[in-house]
């Protein structure tokens, strides 16, 4: 940053100096012409300081230490952390500290964001970010000739936490993914971790095109990503593309994927193709994946696995355990429902108490071709999710040596009554794997042609599984597509009319489960005739609902015809508005009020009759 003032004040000072001579120019001592020379100085002197500015941008805080980070709030700032890049920056530190949307000039404009860190050694991001659970949203990046590509291109021994990536849009060459090109450990008691983050958008690129981070390498130490996952669509037109991780791979030291998933779909016509990593590779030391998922479609040409495309150990061990996969798998060879190729070539390649479902993947062997060690690696048959069940998984994954730690209060997996697959306690999906629409509603009360019923029944069901919510259906012509009563909405498996429906009438009615993933089916349909229900007592009830914006419904009860008269009147008694002056029939009574016109408050409503005046309070909030 010092370089750079010192260039700034240089080129000012130079533009100055021009300035000086050009007035001495033959055809300057005329007073405008100097005037258009000093404006054009002027104009390019702000546009230099301007560029410099933007390089220069400070942070909202912070001196960069671990205990007082620099804070990151805007695009400008986050740009500007590629001013600490190489190893004598490798004790500073960033918090973020409010949503940064990246869809203005000049990040959203020609090829787009800048990746921070340098491809040469030394000038890689050494530092430690921490995006504190806020968004950074709409990153783009327009580089297809371009390599190691992402919000980060290369981090080395650094730790990137708690970020969110949503919307990416990234398009490069080698190496491309949403966070990092690559994130790589070297030195023997160094620690490189990629933790709690997670990225959505699609992306696209030739070689190592993945969601999170293209490549993860241990040159020494530990490459760690862990409880991070990617919901990024992804084409790649060479190998090694993966909904995660492209190439993870211990050179020396460890390489870690833990408790991690990717939901992504997987497109590359080339090999090496996986949902979870595309190739898991120890040359030295560990390459492990372990306690992750994948959900995705993934489809390649050669080694293509619902989990990893090719699981590879040369001088270490390469394994993956307590994983598993669900999604559709295609490719021409060696293709497998979760591991394409596991190859020993010198030591140890071991795929072990994992699954994948031999239904939904469309692939029978769970590994394409094997000549390392495969250790309960089990199908699990799609069966419909009320046939599987709590009871279903626990027999099915947790066998006596498989360490699938299910424990209803503190286990690492978690599976419920009515969810397809299991998923992570520590790094839970917004919906569970396998997650579908609602199952069907078993409709209780009114029964099949039940009569006289209520003209404001209550409706009663059994609860549906998976449901959030319920929407209900009355028609007096049969299931029609204009019924004549639907409510949606509904929170609970009980649902009383606000509506009066009409005595002494068939109707037909039925219930459906909804939840976000869409709308069950209907129920059955049973019909019902309403009777005739007098009240004893001229009664008005309390509004509904209340407080009201703008509309609430009034209802009384009348145990005979007569004149009513039903008032709004304000707080200092004035009546302000007549809802009704008329003669009603018996029965309950529903009348819609409107307040679109008044004021926020609190309002009387009187209702009057046969000499009897019966007042209640409502609240109007606007």
């Amino acid at each position: 940053m010092i370089i750079q003032c010192i260039l700034k004040r240089f080129l000012l000072f130079t533009l100055f100096f021009l300035f000086l001579i050009a007035s001495r120019l033959p055809g300057t001592e005329n007073f405008s012409v100097k005037s258009e020379i000093f404006q054009e100085f002027e104009n390019f002197s702000l546009l230099i300081h301007e560029l410099a500015e933007e390089k220069l941008e400070g942070f909202s805080g912070g001196d960069g230490s671990e205990d007082n980070p620099y804070l990151v709030a805007s695009p400008g700032q986050l740009n500007n952390i590629r001013n600490y890049i190489g190893e004598e920056y490798s004790g500073v530190y960033f918090l973020q500290i409010d949503n940064i949307d990246l869809n203005v000039p000049p990040y959203n404009q020609g090829k787009g964001w800048e990746p921070i860190g340098g491809v040469i050694s030394g000038q890689e991001f050494f530092g430690n970010y921490d995006g504190n659970g806020f968004k950074i949203k709409n990153l783009y990046i327009n580089r297809p000739d371009e390599n190691y590509i992402g919000l980060f291109s290369i981090t080395r021994n650094a730790t990137l936490k708690n970020i969110a990536l949503t919307d990416v849009n990234i398009t490069g060459n080698v190496r491309v993914a949403g966070l990092a090109g690559e994130t790589r450990s070297s030195g023997d008691k160094n620690h490189s971790l990629v933790t709690h983050s997670y990225v959505t958008g699609k992306a696209s690129g030739d070689q190592f095109v993945s969601g999170l981070v293209a490549h993860n390498i241990s040159r020494g130490g530990t490459a760690e990503i862990s409880f991070c996952w990617a919901n990024v669509d992804l084409t790649g037109t060479g190998y090694k593309t993966a909904g995660l991780i492209g190439h993870n791979e211990s050179i020396a030291g460890s390489a870690i994927v833990t408790h991690s998933f990717a939901t992504g779909n997987v497109f590359s016509n080339s090999v090496w193709v996986g949902g979870l990593v595309g190739v898991n590779q120890s040359n030295k030391g560990l390459a492990l994946i372990t306690h992750s998922y994948a959900t995705g479609n993934v489809q390649g040409t050669g080694q293509v696995g619902g989990l990893v495309g090719r699981n590879l150990s040369e001088e270490g061990s390469s394994l993956v355990t307590q994983s598993y996969s669900v999604g559709v798998v295609v490719g021409s060879s060696q293709v497998g429902g979760l591991v394409g190729l596991n190859q020993n070539m010198g030591h140890e390649a071991i795929v072990e108490y994992s699954f994948w479902d031999n239904t939904s993947s469309q692939i029978d062997e769970g590994i394409g071709l094997n000549n390392g060690t495969i250790v309960q690696v089990n199908p699990i048959q799609s069966l419909k999710p009320l046939e599987k069940g709590f009871a279903f998984y626990r027999q099915t994954y947790q066998s006596e040596n498989s360490n699938w730690d299910f424990d209803e209060n503190s286990g690492e997996w978690l599976i419920e009554e009515g969810f397809s697959y299991p998923w992570l306690r520590q790094n839970p999906q917004e919906l569970a794997p396998g997650f579908t629409i609602p199952g069907s509603v078993e409709i209780l009360s009114p029964e099949p042609d039940q009569v006289q019923v209520s003209p404001t029944a209550k409706f009663i069901w059994k609860p549906a599984v998976r449901a959030e919510s319920y929407e209900l259906e009355i028609t007096a012509y049969g299931i029609a597509e204009n019924p004549d009563y639907n409510s949606s909405y509904i929170y609970g498996t009980t649902y009383t009319l606000t509506k009066s429906l009409i005595p002494e009438t068939a109707y037909n009615w039925r219930i459906r489960a909804i939840n976000k993933m869409g709308n069950g089916e209907w129920s059955s349909s049973f019909s019902f005739t309403t009777g005739i229900e007098l009240p004893d007592v001229i009664t008005l009830h309390q509004n509904y609902p209340n407080p009201f914006n703008p509309n609430t419904i009034i209802s009384f009860d009348l145990p005979n015809p007569m004149h009513v008269r039903l008032n709004i009147i304000d707080l200092n008694g004035r009546l302000i508005y007549t809802l009704l002056d008329e003669e009603v029939s018996e029965g309950r009574q529903f009348v819609d009020f409107n307040a679109s016109n008044f004021s926020s408050g609190l309002y009387f409503y009187r209702l009057q009759a046969e000499g009897k005046s019966i007042t209640k309070i409502m609240t109007l909030i606007r």
